[in-house]
């Protein structure tokens, strides 16, 4: 699998994060704030290795 083709599928994972985290913020998933606090620094850190893949890949 080359890394052109992971993209697509990490950024899906991603944004299915940040998802998770705004609805946990929002108290619609009940999670401890612990829990919402790790999944925010899980989806800062998974877009940031996302945006930098697109960014090394398409330049």
């Amino acid at each position: 699998m080359s890394l052109h083709q992971l993209i697509v599928p990490f950024g899906i994972i991603t944004w299915l994060m940040v998802l998770t985290t705004l609805l946990s913020g929002l108290k619609v998933i009940k999670l401890s704030f612990k829990n919402h606090r790790l999944l925010g620094i899980i989806s800062a850190v998974l877009a940031s290795c996302h945006g930098l893949l697109v960014f090394i890949l398409n330049s």
